[in-house]
């Protein structure tokens, strides 16, 4: 729920019950509209903001009044989508916390219980799922479903565990049909790639066979690459493309093309704890690769 502080803002977001009438009424509506597009807009960037200090609550209440003051379904959407997200991080910095993974430390608020964390994840898709009713052709909508599916993915079973993979495959292919130019839809389909062709050979026959997870033999290293290069290509000042992208060429061997990737991304400002946890890992990576990075 919103914070005392942001409810008199909250209350705003809607606008004025009514307009009044006639000429100097549909006036008055045109400026309650625009004001709230305006509203709209302002709690859009401090949601996107908040995520730079790495302070999910703010940002879950600035994108629960972006998305009560949207006029527009597809802003409405991709306000949920923004809020689900938030949902998302922290599932997974519960369950990155327990499992002795990648965090961040310092992120408001601090990793919860498992407990905690499997419904945060659960929410985090019925969200996803609401703003993809609202704008289904959204490639941005369909990005957060992906990603949500991941995530909560981790706190199933193993079955629903391969059934989530699969669709998380399919929604990202659906997101680069919607939109070839969107960064994170290629990214989330490079991720895909490079987490199954991983999987031991033993893993994919269980898979395949067993939980019907066809999709795992056809998961390429050289396809995540393809799709990771695709992504930085299209948003070069992203620094969760390029660690990725280091991560599988130096795989390859190509170390002086994986350095070239860190150095970048560690000059870039994060977007969100997810960027300030694979820089991390970048940061180590380099120093697997070259020794100790000078920070």
């Amino acid at each position: 729920e919103a914070s005392l502080v942001l409810l008199p803002l909250l209350a705003q977001a809607k606008g004025p019950a009514g307009a009044g009438e006639g000429k100097e009424g549909g006036s008055r509506a045109r400026r309650a509209r625009a004001a709230r597009r305006r509203r709209h807009c302002q709690w859009m960037e401090l949601g996107l903001e908040a995520e730079r200090r790495f302070d999910q609550l703010a940002a879950l209440e600035a994108y629960e009044c972006a998305e009560l003051a949207a006029l527009r379904p597809e802003q409405k959407a991709e306000a949920l989508a923004r809020l689900s997200k938030q949902y998302s991080d922290m599932a997974w910095q519960s369950f990155a916390k327990e499992k002795e993974l990648d965090f961040h430390p310092r992120s408001n608020p601090p990793a919860p219980p498992r407990e905690e964390g499997a419904r945060m994840a659960q929410k985090a898709l019925e969200l996803s799922e609401a703003a993809l009713a609202l704008d289904p052709d959204s490639a941005v909508v369909r990005v957060s479903k992906c990603a949500n599916l991941g995530r909560l993915a981790l706190y199933s079973d193993n079955k629903s565990m391969v059934r989530m993979s699969n669709r998380v495959k399919e929604e990202a292919e659906r997101a680069i049909a919607l939109d070839p130019s969107y960064d994170w839809a290629h990214h989330s389909l490079g991720r895909w790639h490079a987490a199954m062709a991983s999987l031991p050979l033993v893993v994919k026959v269980i898979v395949k066979y067993y939980y019907q997870g066809e999709g795992c033999f056809s998961a390429c290293h050289d396809r995540a690459l393809q799709a990771y290069s695709t992504a930085k290509d299209l948003n070069p000042l992203c620094p969760n493309h390029r660690v990725e992208l280091a991560k599988l060429l130096a795989q390859k061997g190509q170390r002086a093309a994986a350095t070239a990737e860190l150095q970048a991304s560690l000059q870039m400002a994060p977007e969100d704890v997810n960027d300030w946890i694979v820089q991390e890992q970048g940061r180590r990576l380099l120093e697997s690769l070259n020794g100790p990075v000078k920070v």
